[in-house]
């Protein structure tokens, strides 16, 4: 029955992704076309693919900072996560080609959950995507920080009626390696 569920959720994001238009869900050209507030792909670090294995591969990353990119390029000032029941901030793990993600869903009984997916990285743009599908863009990149575009799933908007694509605007930080394993272990990670 799990397998059913998730085989069902996977179709329909295939489905909604491939049906909304290319503008709105070109990650690759977010910002380019529009004044906004948070920085530009123009402005954007140039973060090489040995960069990304050397510096961000390896580590976990936990979201610290979480704003929802408005239509009109503007974000929201409260954390994105504050009045929101059934999640939470992510947790992202990079490995060699792959990337587990942990999260918090209140359909877990434990409340911690966990996915592990294929990961690549794409310089030219600094996407991440992950099982095939763009999901990350590095605007910025230090050693402990990290500023991303990143691509949250859809909603309903009843002003338009009708689906759009929710992109949030989020800084990461690198986790030690007693941090991350507290993560794993809050979330019933296992290899």
């Amino acid at each position: 029955m799990k397998k059913i569920v998730k085989a069902l959720l996977l179709v329909t994001i295939v489905v909604t992704m491939v049906s909304c238009g290319d503008e709105e869900f070109d990650i690759f050209n977010l910002f380019d076309t529009v004044n906004y507030e948070i920085p530009t792909t123009k402005d954007r670090d140039n973060v090489s693919k040995s960069t990304f294995d050397n510096s961000i591969v390896g580590y976990g990353w936990k979201e610290i900072e979480t704003h929802e990119i408005n239509p009109d390029g503007s974000y929201t000032r409260e954390n994105y996560w504050a009045y929101r029941d059934g999640g939470g901030p992510k947790t992202y793990e990079f490995l060699p080609g792959e990337a587990i993600t942990y999260f918090f869903n209140d359909a877990n009984p434990s409340g911690g959950s966990f996915k592990r997916e294929a990961c690549s990285y794409n310089d030219n743009g600094n996407i991440i995507s992950l099982d095939g599908y763009p999901m990350i863009r590095i605007i910025h990149f230090s050693d402990t920080r990290i500023k991303a575009v990143v691509w949250n799933g859809i909603t309903f908007d009843r002003d338009a009626n009708s689906y759009r694509n929710v992109f949030l605007y989020v800084t990461m930080q690198r986790l030690s390696a007693e941090d991350l394993e507290k993560v794993r272990t809050a979330h019933n990670y296992h290899d």
